[in-house]
């Protein structure tokens, strides 16, 4: 039987699951499941800061979007 991962943000199931992708260790005694979905965004809000923080000509136009 294989096992359910649900993502620990939105709460709905993980598939395809996969332990290298979805697993997030946070330290020695604490982790997380993700799914793809709020990966995205979770990286997309990481972008928006890094831009604003560092604005280049790519960030610009990224903040534009």
């Amino acid at each position: 039987m294989q096992e359910t991962h649900k993502c620990a943000l939105c709460e709905r199931q993980i598939e395809p699951y996969q332990e290298t992708y979805n697993h997030l260790e946070i330290d020695e005694t604490r982790s997380a499941d993700i799914c793809q979905e709020c990966i995205r965004k979770v990286v997309k809000l990481h972008q928006k800061n890094t831009a604003a923080l560092f604005p280049t000509k790519t960030a610009k136009r990224f903040l534009k979007e």
